[in-house]
């Protein structure tokens, strides 16, 4: 007996153990949905929110917009140079698609932003002709960040902070009977348990009268044995057996003589 109930300690601490890994599993992989989700979101939402329009043009033309004060204002970031338009102007470029050419414009606004850009080249004629034209120029460096520190800073990160809170919420849950990890995917299903001896050592020849009941008993455990032969003749095996008498008519007996 003692055997018999240290191997049940120890089935249930194997899947007490399987459930908490995989409760930890499940909480990895919603919160790298959600990360990814929101990254996504972000992302979108970052795009929608900015409708300005990037167009590359030629160094040359934008010296020409220059002369012809067509520019407002440039960004020197790394290697690239970014002009912002006066309002009102209009850019026209033609776009190939399907073997046919379409005229496209886009023009400068409140309402719709347009920025071109072109590659940095030295020129130091550059700044004293922007000078001249009145027009406005920053300078912007920003630091290359690693891809693997980008990679931690927006999905590592998250997911280590969500897990962490949802550990600490099972935690909780657990302490006020909520079950913890092996709850999360459990929901729904019975806790009931079923407790069954592999044999009792008990057969109807232990059991002294009840030939009645002996013999109704026998036809059900020999339906389940045997169901065919019963169905064929349009017999149906019942959901139950009802043991009553009084105590001491051996219906404790009877019970254990079946299961035998």
């Amino acid at each position: 007996m003692a055997n018999n109930n240290g191997s049940n300690n120890n089935n249930r601490g194997g899947k007490n153990g399987k459930g908490n890994f995989r409760g930890v599993l499940t909480l990895i992989a919603w919160a790298l949905v959600l990360t990814v989700a929101f990254n996504y979101f972000n992302a979108y939402n970052r795009n929608a929110a900015n409708k300005t329009s990037s167009h590359e043009i030629k160094y040359s033309d934008m010296i020409t917009m220059i002369e012809k004060d067509q520019v407002d204002e440039v960004l020197f970031k790394d290697s690239t140079i970014y002009i912002t338009p006066v309002d009102g102007y209009v850019y026209t470029e033609e776009v190939t698609s399907g073997g046919k050419t379409e005229t496209k414009t886009y023009k400068q606004s409140e309402d719709s932003s347009l920025t071109l850009y072109t590659a940095y080249l030295s020129n130091a004629e550059l700044l004293p002709l922007m000078k001249e034209h009145n027009v406005a120029y920053t300078g912007y460096y920003e630091a290359e960040m690693s891809p693997i520190l980008m990679l931690m800073i927006n999905y590592i990160l998250p997911v280590i902070i969500m897990v962490g809170l949802f550990m600490l919420l099972m935690r909780l849950m657990s302490k006020s009977g909520g079950g913890g990890f092996g709850g999360i995917g459990s929901v729904g299903k019975s806790n009931a348990k079923v407790y069954m001896e592999k044999s009792t050592g008990v057969t109807f020849k232990d059991v002294a009268g009840q030939d009645e009941a002996k013999e109704s008993l026998e036809e059900i455990i020999d339906f389940l044995h045997n169901p065919g032969k019963y169905t064929a003749i349009g017999a149906k095996l019942p959901k139950g057996a009802l043991l009553v008498g009084s105590p001491g008519t051996g219906k404790t007996l009877l019970a254990k003589a079946v299961a035998g």
